[in-house]
């Protein structure tokens, strides 16, 4: 049994890496376009990574990382559906996930003490603080008709 889990253990973290490897190029690639006019695939790509990121570590029970790929996720999503521009700022606290992301990683690999739940939660918070306002503005105001 010892060995399966560290046979699974080994198989998430070589799919996590490479996922957040690709991750970080197509963030990269959207930060050298430059925020005005994110091309769509690229943007897809990112959210499909953010995506499989949530997915993958949910199953492993990794927590941390599951909550701050669904932020990550959120942001990109309203930016793909147009709620929400990817100005500097967005793209700013969106580079910071994958080497947050890398560092999770490597204490689950290791089997250190996870050291970076505080890390991740506060970024998660960031990037939800940093969509509240544009999706508040976004809503019409309600009042008499």
């Amino acid at each position: 049994m010892a060995d399966r889990t560290h046979k699974a253990l080994n198989e998430f973290v070589a799919e996590a890496q490479e996922t957040i490897d690709a991750l970080g190029r197509e963030l990269l690639r959207l930060a050298r376009a430059g925020a005005d006019e994110p091309d769509p695939d690229v943007l897809n790509a990112v959210f499909r990574g953010a995506h499989s990121l949530k997915g993958l570590s949910s199953m492993f029970g990794v927590e941390r990382m599951a909550r701050l790929a669904h932020a990550l996720e959120d942001v990109l999503d309203d930016v793909r559906m147009g709620r929400r521009p990817l100005d500097p700022a967005a793209l700013d606290l969106l580079l910071e996930a994958p080497e947050l992301f890398s560092r999770i990683l490597a204490e689950e690999a290791s089997g250190a003490a996870p050291r970076t739940a505080e890390a991740a939660a506060r970024l998660a918070e960031r990037l939800r603080a940093h969509a509240a306002p544009a999706a508040a503005a976004a809503e019409p105001a309600e009042g008499p008709a």
